[in-house]
């Protein structure tokens, strides 16, 4: 039976067109104009009968299916695509928001930055006539704390100000070392000074303690 001409025949002594009769066989309009363009063919079992049932046609019409022959069921192909392009998409949307949110993300904000700035101006300032201990100890502690953010996650701006902070701070930090003889000390706070300076872009950065 060539369903695709009885589909033709059928809609035009009917006067139906390809959706009314996709909706009533249970097929869809593209897959039913496959079929009448003779592009497909009409061989599942499931479907044939779901089609001829759909028109009545009575079982004395209709083709015998061969008793070995299994009615499998599956999804229709046009499903199966439209279904596994949702899957995408929906992926696609998950991972582009989760990418979102992770470079969103900081754990730093702008009074911080400028409260690390405020710290290390006054360290620089009060070094020449405050007692050494105190200040050497606060300025490591404001180091590690800028380090410690470093490893952390912020925006890009924000790491290059963070560099450039802790390159400063490192470059504070050779003056007590000098003072005491410690020159091994002063080469390495130079090092880290000058690769801070590197990640900041920020080429006047580095400098030789006094």
């Amino acid at each position: 039976m060539d369903f695709g001409q009885v589909s033709r025949l059928l809609r035009q002594h009917a006067r139906l067109r390809q959706d009314d009769l996709a909706r009533l066989t249970g097929l869809s309009q593209g897959y039913l104009s496959q079929l009448e363009s003779g592009a497909r063919r009409l061989t599942r079992l499931d479907k044939t009968q779901a089609f001829l049932d759909a028109l009545d046609v009575p079982a004395e019409l209709r083709p015998l299916a061969p008793a070995s022959a299994p009615v499998r069921k599956a999804p229709e192909p046009e499903r199966d695509e439209a279904d596994h392009l949702r899957s995408l998409a929906t992926g696609a949307a998950h991972s582009s928001s989760a990418f979102a949110d992770f470079i969103s993300s900081s754990n730093v904000n702008t009074d911080e930055l400028e409260q690390f700035g405020f710290t290390l101006a006054r360290i620089a300032t009060d070094y020449v006539h405050a007692p050494l201990l105190p200040l050497f100890t606060e300025l490591v502690a404001v180091r590690d704390e800028l380090f410690d953010r470093l490893q952390g996650r912020q925006r890009p701006q924000q790491s290059r100000e963070l560099f450039m902070l802790a390159g400063t701070a490192c470059l504070l930090l050779p003056h007590a070392s000098q003072n005491l003889g410690e020159q091994a000390s002063v080469l390495a706070q130079i090092r880290t000074a000058r690769l801070c300076a590197d990640q900041a872009d920020h080429t006047g950065l580095v400098a030789r303690p006094h």
